[in-house]
């Protein structure tokens, strides 16, 4: 068979697209048009690593869904959707166009919000309505194209811990009462938002616990109120009002003696996803 010169032209052409196609060389993000790929966790805080909880999202499962944005040149209202694939792939949803980056100097934001997310609740008093008014959020800057998220809770979580000298009592209850909300329910008043029910880990034998989460913020001030009950009698105890400044991704946990009333043993206060711990008993937390 005899190719004129047009014939051997194409082939040559044919043969340059394909070597082009076929190059393993990596591709510098360039303008704007580079997917940008995503990956993310969930950090823990350093206090119940050692423990077996339950209560609390600890890692993203397949379906979960995160929204992202351009934290350099946007902003939450144009977030985008992104699902965890049972092949764990973190994918634009459903009708979704994905993300891009130009892979320099960019920020990007994401949330996790629960199915169903209302704020936080005031009443915190079971597993699934503590878990469900935990946001969790992260900002990770762009590497190559790609961003790695760990996330962490964007409420401040409260930990009390009652130590008793028997094992007669029975928890009720626990809440904390602001002077002002210290949730955003958004199905409650202003002034319901200032009392929040929490959720009883333990509350049986001589040491209680219970966890609760509210809206950081500075200077906030609060009292815990701890109700028991002791042979079917209930007792019912007040802690001094606390003004302290709480911030976001962190633990503060309170411990207590109960005898006749409530003693303050001291406090920790520990943040997610770092070894910081400091034990909180200084000036800042005597109570006023």
């Amino acid at each position: 068979m005899i190719m004129n010169t047009t014939t051997i032209k194409n082939v040559f052409l044919l043969f340059l697209s394909f070597t082009a196609c076929s190059s393993e060389d990596p591709v510098d993000p360039v303008g704007d048009g580079v997917p940008l790929e995503v990956s993310a966790s969930i950090t823990e805080a350093v206090s119940t690593r050692a423990e077996s909880v339950t209560y609390e999202k600890k890692s993203f499962e397949a379906n979960d869904k995160i929204s992202i944005w351009n934290k350099t040149s946007g902003s939450e209202a144009a977030a985008s959707t992104y699902q965890l694939s049972a092949a764990g792939q973190w994918l634009p949803g459903s009708g979704v166009t994905s993300l891009t980056t130009s892979g320099s100097d960019e920020v990007f934001s994401a949330s996790y919000m629960p199915d169903g997310y209302n704020g936080i609740q005031v009443d915190q008093a079971t597993a699934a309505k503590y878990k469900s008014s935990i946001r969790l959020a992260d900002e990770s800057p762009v590497d190559g194209n790609k961003v790695t998220f760990a996330f962490v809770p964007e409420v401040t979580k409260i930990t009390i811990r009652i130590n008793y000298p028997d094992k007669t009592h029975t928890g009720e209850s626990v809440q904390l009462v602001g002077s002002t909300a210290l949730v955003d329910d958004k199905s409650a008043t202003e002034e319901a938002r200032r009392t929040v029910a929490f959720y009883a880990v333990s509350n049986t034998g001589d040491q209680h616990v219970y966890v609760g989460v509210v809206l950081p913020g500075t200077n906030i001030s609060y009292t815990i109120n701890v109700t028991s009950s002791v042979g079917g009698t209930s007792d019912k105890k007040q802690s001094d009002t606390f003004t302290k400044t709480l911030e976001a991704g962190y633990n503060y946990t309170y411990i207590f003696s109960s005898t006749d009333k409530l003693i303050l043993e001291g406090v920790t206060v520990d943040s997610f996803g770092t070894d910081e711990v400091d034990n909180g008993t200084d000036g800042n937390w005597s109570a006023t």
